[in-house]
């Protein structure tokens, strides 16, 4: 989905969205050695129909500014970036055990800020590694919106 489609979510966007969050767990878990883990269909659906909320209400917003040309891709993104990073999508269990690992929520927001970013081919070797962890750091720990990230990931488009 980019700034010029309508604003929902077809199926079609919603299984890319799913193959590109599970391919890059999967190159994430292999560079960070091989853990057991599994991803939560019902937390990434329930992150989908957030999405797919968040760019209902733009639309609205859109349709009362007549000027408006659509959403940017940042736009896109952030929200992408930002619900996928609060859902408890990726779960780890060291030593098969059914508990959560400490870095499940760490590895979530770094993956979906990743998949954020293949949305619109911004590739993330553009991206200077302390930027992305800030990133990542301000999503998990202070308050940044979808907004807040659309602007950053705006940002960090024009500049690639």
């Amino acid at each position: 989905m980019d700034g010029s489609q309508a604003f929902e979510m077809t199926e079609n966007d919603q299984k890319i969205l799913y193959e590109s969050f599970s391919l890059n767990a999967e190159a994430f878990i292999a560079k960070t050695g091989a853990r057991d883990y599994k991803l939560n269909d019902d937390a990434f659906a329930d992150a989908v129909v957030d999405i797919e909320q968040d760019l209902q209400i733009i639309a609205f917003r859109r349709i009362k500014n007549v000027a408006s040309t659509g959403m940017s891709k940042g736009k896109v993104a952030g929200i992408y970036a930002f619900r996928l990073s609060r859902a408890s999508i990726i779960h780890f269990y060291p030593g098969n055990t059914q508990t959560h690992h400490k870095h499940d929520k760490a590895v979530n927001a770094a993956i979906a800020l990743k998949t954020a970013f293949d949305a619109i081919n911004l590739p993330l070797n553009t991206i200077q590694p302390p930027l992305f962890r800030e990133i990542i750091y301000n999503l998990r720990k202070r308050h940044m919106n979808q907004e807040t990230l659309a602007l950053v990931i705006d940002s960090l488009h024009s500049a690639a």
